[in-house]
């Protein structure tokens, strides 16, 4: 998938839940309308596992097959049924809230990037692979786009310039992700 697509992807997302993009906007993509509009669940598990994520959709009902080794722990994890997706975000002492929030918006990418693929498994599906796969490169640019617009990031750098006469990209990345 291009880059143009994946930018083409988020910006059906917004409009379709009313999100613009608002440069001069202070705080956090309101990241709850989407799940809102989507029909997406969300859960944060302390300690997320393979095992933790089987053990919650038996808890609502939705029995499948585990794969893999149960105690992998895990950052993220989407699972779909019918028109619904499920998400889990591991919450725990190195998954601070900007990197939950990234791993947040990372499913939702798979989401919406990766269902045609998903729709061809069986009805208990999972996506489950390697970090230097190029669907979760995807999956990341379309997290990074959502979360950190373009245009959001040029006005942080241009307010950065303007008070400070420098934007070191250290500090402008801190900004963004706080």
């Amino acid at each position: 998938m291009t880059a143009q697509a994946i930018s083409d992807a988020v910006a059906e997302l917004r409009r379709e839940v009313a999100l613009p993009v608002e440069p001069n906007r202070r705080g956090p993509v309101l990241i709850n309308r989407i799940f809102d509009e989507l029909d997406l669940q969300h859960l944060e598990v302390t300690e997320l596992t393979r095992g933790r994520v089987f053990e919650q959709l038996a808890a609502w009902g939705l029995v499948i097959n585990l794969t893999g080794d149960p105690s992998e722990p895990l950052d993220g994890f989407l699972f779909t049924a019918s028109d619904t997706g499920y998400v889990f975000i591991s919450h725990n002492k190195r998954n601070i809230l900007p990197r939950r929030r990234f791993s947040v918006a990372h499913e939702i990418g798979h989401f919406r990037l990766h269902r045609q693929v998903m729709d061809r498994w069986r009805e208990d599906r999972v996506i489950d692979v390697a970090v230097d796969d190029p669907v979760e490169k995807e999956a990341n640019r379309f997290a990074a786009e959502l979360l950190m617009p373009r245009e959001v990031c040029e006005a942080r750098a241009a307010e950065m310039r303007q008070s400070s006469r420098a934007c070191p990209r250290g500090v402008l990345a801190y900004r963004l992700a706080a």
